[in-house]
């Protein structure tokens, strides 16, 4: 049974031979692979590589592909401040402004085309084809309340 398997079973509820491993690596991706946080969550190709890094030295049951907390709250009008040790924080929300006190109608609601949806899309696509034979891919829905 390798890690995946040991992981989708786990949520099953059945017996495994062992403890379930998910390193939560975030940002401390981008520092095995000699990158800043704001490079990884702004370049596809430095993410990918700190991503890759993650899986050759934890070797995880199951991975989070982009552990950012901020990604929807960026698309849905909020202003970041980046760091390169740190995830980013908002730092402002899009309804402080009296002019534009209105409540977002569902057909604005974000696509798989906004943000940068498009780089977490790419990753969990490439990490499928590359490690997603044994590693468990988990993705991250965290806004817009962040």
């Amino acid at each position: 049974m390798n890690g995946k398997e040991i992981l989708l079973e786990t949520y099953r509820h059945h017996d495994v031979p062992r403890v379930a491993w998910i390193p939560y690596a975030g940002i401390h991706a981008a520092k095995l692979a000699g990158y800043t946080a704001k490079e990884i969550l702004l370049d596809g190709e430095k993410c990918y590589a700190a991503l890759m890094e993650v899986n050759r030295i934890y070797r995880p049951d199951g991975q989070v592909v982009l552990f950012d907390l901020q990604m929807e709250a960026e698309i849905l009008g909020c202003q970041l401040k980046w760091a390169d040790d740190a995830p980013p924080s908002v730092i402002s929300h899009p309804l402080e402004e009296e002019s534009k006190k209105k409540i977002p109608s569902l057909d604005t609601l974000p696509t798989e085309e906004d943000g940068r949806i498009p780089l977490a899309v790419d990753m969990v696509r490439r990490l499928k084809h590359d490690v997603g034979a044994h590693t468990a891919l988990l993705g991250l829905i965290t806004g817009p309340l962040t």
